[in-house]
């Protein structure tokens, strides 16, 4: 008796662990789904090294706060450009030397869009105006 129910528990638990999976096939495309919703518009003050060697962010200064931020290309950057991404929209605009440029944000890949997750007008506009973001 008491064989069966260490067994029956043993496989209980092998089938909630096997439904997170399922469920949390990705975790990272929630975080992708959450960057392209969040917005910002500050001032470059710094690029950032967070690995030895490997430049890769930017301290950003927000109305009165500094904040850190992964951007894609942030070698194109200079301190002191405006920068500005908009919700719901993977894309982020930096002003260099008196012109906007425009720079991928968040990069969404194929699973993301087949997400159960992702919003469906963002499957749309994959196929247009954020083109150059979906893979």
């Amino acid at each position: 008796m008491y064989r069966n129910i260490k067994l029956l528990l043993f496989l209980a638990s092998i089938l909630c662990l096997i439904g997170l999976f399922i469920y949390n096939s990705n975790p990272n495309q929630k975080w992708i789904i959450h960057n392209i919703k969040y917005s910002f518009q500050g001032i470059i003050i710094e690029k950032v090294e967070v690995r030895k060697g490997v430049l890769s962010h930017a301290k950003i200064k927000i109305g009165q706060k500094d904040t850190l931020i992964f951007l894609n290309k942030v070698e194109m950057v200079s301190i002191g450009d405006s920068i500005k991404k908009f919700t719901n929209n993977p894309f982020y605009y930096y002003k260099h030397n008196g012109l906007w440029h425009k720079q991928v944000f968040e990069i969404i890949s194929q699973d993301l869009q087949n997400s159960k997750n992702f919003p469906k007008d963002w499957k749309n506009k994959c196929d247009g105006e954020w083109k150059e973001a979906c893979l």
